[in-house]
């Protein structure tokens, strides 16, 4: 079973509605139309009503968004962590912890530079790869035979 911490969603629904894509807009929260849409509205978060979160994760440099199940169990990622309080999170799992890598190859990735260190904040699932805060100040997965590990003292890239 995967861990996860418990969060109440105290944001505003009618900023994340599911499947009203409004030109190239994911949620209504980043849409102009917002405040006038007059579209049938299904909401990917409730207020008041708590979810699932599964990871803390950076957008621009900055660790400040989840991995949040929503109403119909979908994952949906980089939600603003502003819009929920941490009700509960016994499996430490929105933690802060990171490893730090090095990179030794870069195979012309634009976002990676050789000899530099990154913070590395999970592996994936096959264990092939490495989440890796990069250049661009957000993470991407990176196979990790890219890095040699500097330092893992959390075991974030062991043990998971």
């Amino acid at each position: 079973m995967k861990k996860y911490a418990t969060v109440r969603f105290i944001g505003n629904q009618n900023d994340y509605v599911s499947g009203q894509k409004c030109n190239e807009y994911v949620y209504c929260l980043q849409c102009e139309k917002n405040a006038t849409c007059k579209r049938n509205r299904v909401f990917l978060f409730v207020k008041n009503k708590e979810y699932k979160a599964y990871f803390l994760d950076y957008l621009q440099g900055e660790r400040n968004v989840l991995e949040v199940e929503a109403e119909k169990g979908e994952l949906i990622n980089f939600v603003p962590l502003s819009d929920f309080e941490i009700v509960s999170d016994k499996d430490n799992v929105l933690n802060h912890s990171f490893a730090r890598v090095k990179c030794i190859l870069t195979n012309g990735d634009i976002d990676l530079t050789a000899g530099k260190e990154y913070y590395a904040l999970k592996k994936d699932d096959n264990n092939t790869a490495y989440y890796i805060l990069d250049n661009s100040g957000d993470c991407y997965y990176y196979p990790k035979n890219y890095f040699i590990i500097v330092d893992d003292m959390d075991n974030i890239l062991n043990e998971r």
